[in-house]
């Protein structure tokens, strides 16, 4: 079975480069949702308890 969806950012980042390169930045990106993540929760936290 032939998949005909597009490939995840992280395959596509990541062709012909060097692994560790590769992880380095894939795992870069995912810090940086998470960080994203961690502020958005910590503003709404702020605010529901300023109330």
């Amino acid at each position: 079975m032939e998949h005909s969806c597009p490939l995840v950012p992280q395959e596509r980042m990541t062709r012909g480069k060097h692994h560790n390169v590769a992880v380095t930045s894939v795992a870069r990106e995912l810090l940086g949702f998470i960080w994203a993540i961690a502020c958005e929760v910590k503003q709404q936290m702020e605010t529901s308890t300023a109330v």
